[in-house]
């Protein structure tokens, strides 16, 4: 019995064991289904992040043919004609007065403009700009150009003048810039023989040396045989010129001494008269050619004369020289005020024996 009944038992596991195996598992089979689907399934790709990129494409622009534009025709800038005359003006007034002689050759120039003066003087210079302009103005053996009674200038600068318009300029030029500093009556010769004496040159001879003419014999002067200026004679009383335009440096009136004037030029020389009896202006006076700035006398002298001193200032110092330019071979040499030392400067000081009247030694009386 034991054995049928554990011989069932066998016979029903076993039994139960084939069913097993004969009906499969739906749930694993399905999952292993799921499976195979999702690997024969295509992938999808990875969808790749966007990265902003710039690119510089040339954008085809338009061609635009050019627009003609009518050109302006430029304006014309105005010139004009500036003429006259170049002459010698002898008196130095800026003025061509009676007898005054043109400058042929002489050369008038603004920039790049020029021009010479024709036989009579005559000049034209076409093209001139508006405006201020510089006009310069030159001729041999002229080294100034006189404007006016109450201005000069060296030859060397050019004048300024306004051109607005066509214009007519006659221009006066003199060798040297002093004039005569007496009215017309007193004498222009020095006779030493009457206690007039000239410029000593040579202050080693015992006698007044000037133009290779010598007066022997000591001369009423301090130091002895020195005179750094010109004695005229003339009766007191008589008007003192100013022989160009300054100023007045100083003015020395005392009784019982030497009284004097002197007054300063703008090109750095001056001049003093010595031996008057009245000044007429004043120190810091702005005076013009030819005014009355004092009166002659004989203070300090017993001879009524006016000594004409011309020199040119070197800081503090004057040189005294001679207003006439010597006709022979002079030593170059000057006095020095205050000192009176006769002092010899290189020949290449030409200006020493220059001459220095508006007409080589021959002084002009004023206008």
């Amino acid at each position: 019995m034991k054995r049928f009944l554990s011989l069932l038992i066998l016979t029903s596991y076993l039994l139960a064991a084939c069913s097993n195996i004969l009906t499969p598992d739906l749930e694993s089979t399905e999952q292993t289904a799921v499976a195979a689907t999702l690997a024969t399934q295509p992938t999808e790709a990875p969808t790749p992040a966007l990265t902003a990129t710039f690119t510089s494409t040339a954008i085809p622009t338009e061609t635009m043919a050019p627009t003609p534009t009518a050109t302006a025709s430029p304006t014309p800038i105005p010139t004009f004609t500036l003429s006259g005359v170049v002459f010698f003006d002898y008196n130095g007034n800026g003025v061509r007065d009676d007898g005054e002689p043109p400058i042929p050759g002489a050369t008038v120039q603004i920039g790049a403009l020029a021009t010479n003066t024709g036989p009579d003087g005559s000049y034209t210079l076409e093209g001139v700009p508006r405006g201020n302009q510089q006009v310069g103005l030159s001729a041999p053996g002229f080294r100034y150009v006189s404007l006016s009674l109450d201005a000069f200038q060296s030859s060397g600068r050019p004048v300024r003048l306004m051109i607005d318009g066509n214009k007519q300029r006659d221009w006066g030029l003199v060798q040297g810039f002093v004039t005569f500093p007496f009215p017309v009556g007193v004498s222009r010769d020095v006779d030493p023989a009457s206690g007039g004496d000239w410029y000593d040159h040579d202050p080693s001879l015992d006698s007044l040396y000037w133009n290779g003419q010598r007066w022997q014999g000591p001369r009423d002067h301090s130091p002895p045989n020195t005179h750094p200026g010109i004695d005229y004679l003339m009766p007191i009383g008589t008007p003192i010129l100013a022989p160009a335009p300054g100023v007045v440096h100083s003015v020395y009136v005392v009784e019982g001494e030497i009284n004097y004037i002197g007054m300063n030029f703008p090109n750095g020389m001056g001049a003093s008269f010595i031996h008057i009896s009245q000044a007429l202006v004043g120190v810091g006076d702005q005076v013009s050619r030819c005014q009355p700035i004092a009166l002659s006398g004989s203070s300090g002298t017993s001879v009524p004369h006016t000594e004409f001193q011309l020199y040119r200032w070197f800081g503090r110092d004057a040189y005294l020289i001679d207003p006439y330019r010597p006709l022979v071979d002079l030593p170059n040499g000057v006095w020095v005020a205050g000192t009176w030392e006769w002092k010899i400067l290189p020949s290449e000081e030409e200006w020493v024996l220059a001459g220095y009247w508006t007409k080589e030694n021959d002084p002009q009386y004023c206008p």
